[in-house]
């Protein structure tokens, strides 16, 4: 039986931390707020805004250059995989967070097209 371990995406960017390495490697820690609007039974309606942390790598899908691209408020679709991560913080808690490792990205325009390759 095949295992499948991939999650899909489509929000806007908030705060972006871009990393250089020694090695001349790049990687962004990048936040990304999905909302979903719900219908109250009292007719109200309300947004839930879920907020995901991607780790943007080069691969063969991103290049190196997109990761200037990235920037807050911008709509962008994701495609990856879920990375749980333990630790021991300073104070001794023991933590597990979840990241999304992006295979694949996409800028959006604010209509939910992809931005053309020139536009991009």
């Amino acid at each position: 039986m095949e295992q499948i371990n991939r999650i899909e995406i489509l929000g806007n960017v908030g705060n972006v931390h871009l990393a250089n390495f020694e090695d001349g490697g790049r990687s962004a820690r990048v936040s990304v707020a999905t909302n979903q609007v719900k219908n109250m039974r009292t007719g109200e309606v309300t947004i839930e805004t879920t907020w995901h942390s991607v780790i943007v790598r080069p691969n063969r899908f991103i290049k190196a250059e997109d990761l200037d691209k990235i920037q807050k408020g911008l709509p962008i679709h994701v495609l990856g995989r879920v990375k749980n991560t333990k630790f021991t913080g300073s104070d001794g808690v023991d933590h597990q967070v979840s990241d999304i490792v992006a295979v694949k990205l996409e800028f959006m325009e604010t209509n939910g097209e992809p931005l053309q390759p020139s536009m991009i």
